[in-house]
């Protein structure tokens, strides 16, 4: 049964009807490098990311082309206090995606799309699903992804998908008479059905283990990786790490790029130990950072 219905949603993920959403916010507040997304497979393979919305978080999304724009549920918007037009968008002041992708003045879906209600109810993915991560956003950027490892690239590409009407489509209904109408709202009531086929399946869960944070923005110059920001009170704050430090190795491996640097510090997950060596004018700093939870 549990089986039926997740290929039931997979069928099904990128019919999520819009005619329109303005998606016409800034690119990419990052420099033009590859920035390392860390991702998990869910139980469906889907590619879940966590991303942090006006500074509160983290919330699990579904990377999904098929969707035109980023889908945010109901629920979700109402905790964080979102104020909605009357065609259901929110602008989002800050949109952070775990790895350090920053986005500013971001229009997104208020909706809960049935596919998202569908796969929660049954326990299909692991966790709780907050939404889609659609076309709207990820066009912005060239992703590379390997499905063999625990992240991907994703590089800025300043392109900013045009913006798309503004008027939605009415929802379809059950009740609607044209044959189309049906099909969407047949595929609309799985959702519901799904709901109330969860408690006949028993949902499997796995363990949330949030990446270590240290607090420090880095830059590539050449083969070495400087620190460029350190933030104020984080643990690298406090270990004394200074902008200008060069990074020479995480946990006893050497680092030449941003995203080889970024790559060894997310196996480092809250409450762990990041082994950080670091290079300051004549000294060498051997530093080990307790990391705490954070985007």
């Amino acid at each position: 049964m549990r089986w039926i219905i997740c290929c039931l949603t997979l069928m099904c993920m990128a019919a999520v009807p819009m005619s329109g959403v303005e998606t016409n916010s800034p690119p990419a507040t990052r420099p033009s490098a590859a920035i390392s997304v860390p991702y998990k497979l869910t139980d469906t393979n889907h590619i879940l990311i966590r991303v942090k919305i006006n500074g509160k978080g983290p919330y699990n999304f579904i990377m999904d082309t098929g969707a035109p724009a980023m889908f945010l549920r109901v629920p979700a918007a109402e905790k964080l206090g979102l104020k909605t037009s009357k065609g259901g968008y929110a602008m989002l002041d800050k949109l952070e995606i775990e790895g350090g992708v920053t986005l500013n003045h971001v229009q997104c879906v208020v909706e809960t799309p049935y596919q998202i209600e569908g796969m929660n109810a049954i326990g299909a993915s692991g966790v709780d699903l907050d939404g889609l991560m659609g076309y709207a956003i990820l066009a912005r950027f060239r992703l590379q992804i390997d499905l063999s490892k625990d992240h991907m690239l994703w590089t800025p590409v300043n392109y900013v998908p045009p913006p798309l009407p503004t008027v939605r489509a009415p929802r379809p209904t059950a009740a609607a008479k044209d044959p189309t109408d049906k099909k969407e709202a047949n595929l609309e009531s799985m959702g519901s059905v799904m709901k109330l086929l969860g408690p006949l399946v028993k949902p499997k869960t796995f363990a949330s283990k949030y990446r270590g944070f240290v607090g420090i923005e880095l830059a590539g110059d050449g083969d070495k990786v400087s620190v460029l920001r350190v933030l104020g009170g984080s643990p690298a704050d406090k270990a004394g790490i200074e902008p200008g430090d060069v990074l020479v190795s995480v946990n006893r491996k050497s680092v030449h790029t941003v995203a080889a640097a970024q790559d060894a510090m997310s196996k480092t997950f809250a409450g762990e130990t990041a082994k950080l060596v670091l290079d300051r004018e004549d000294a060498t700093l051997e530093l080990n950072i307790s990391c705490t939870e954070g985007l």
